[in-house]
C-alpha cells in the first residue's frame, strides 16, 4: 500500500504480507503486517506487526501468539494470552491491556497507562520506562538493570 492508500477489511493469510504506507483498517492478520503509515482496528491473530518509526497502531488485539514490535506509537492495545508487544528503542505504548500476555519494554522504549491483568507480565529493561502501570490481581512486574 503506498503512501496515501487506503485498505478496508483485508484479510492476511498465514504467510502472507501488507505493508502500509497509507491508512489500512479493520485487518485481520495471521501473516506479517509492517506499518509505516497507520492501520486501525487490526487482530494479529498468531501473526506479526511491525510499527516503523512513523507508524501508528490504534486499537490492536492480539491473540493466538501475536506478536507486535513497536518502534513507532501504539494505543488502546490489547495484548492476550500467549501474546507479546516488545516496544522497542524510540518505541511508545500507550494503554495497554495485558491479559496474560507480555509486553515487554526494552531500553529506550516507554510504556504509558498500561493495565496489567491476571496472568500477565509486564518486563521493563535498563533505560526503558513505564509510567502509571496499574497491576491487577495476578499481575507480574519486572524490572531489569539498575
Amino acid at each position: 500500500m503506498n503512501n496515501g492508500a487506503t485498505a478496508e477489511g483485508s484479510n492476511i493469510q498465514k504467510g502472507g504480507l501488507q505493508s502500509v504506507a497509507g491508512i489500512a483498517t479493520n485487518s485481520d492478520v495471521a501473516g506479517v503486517q509492517n506499518v509505516s503509515g497507520t492501520v486501525i482496528n487490526t487482530n494479529i491473530n498468531g501473526g506479526g506487526q511491525a510499527i516503523y518509526g512513523s507508524g501508528t497502531a490504534i486499537n490492536t488485539t492480539l491473540s493466538n501468539g501475536g506478536q507486535q514490535y513497536l518502534l513507532g506509537t501504539a494505543t488502546d492495545t490489547t495484548v492476550n494470552n500467549g501474546s507479546h508487544q516488545q516496544v522497542q528503542t524510540g518505541g511508545i505504548a500507550r494503554n495497554t491491556t495485558v491479559n496474560g500476555g507480555w509486553q515487554q519494554v526494552l531500553s529506550g522504549g516507554s510504556s504509558e497507562d498500561a493495565v496489567i491483568n491476571r496472568g500477565g507480565l509486564q518486563s521493563v529493561n535498563a533505560e526503558g520506562s513505564a509510567r502509571n502501570t496499574t497491576l491487577n490481581a495476578g499481575h507480574h512486574k519486572r524490572w531489569q538493570g539498575i
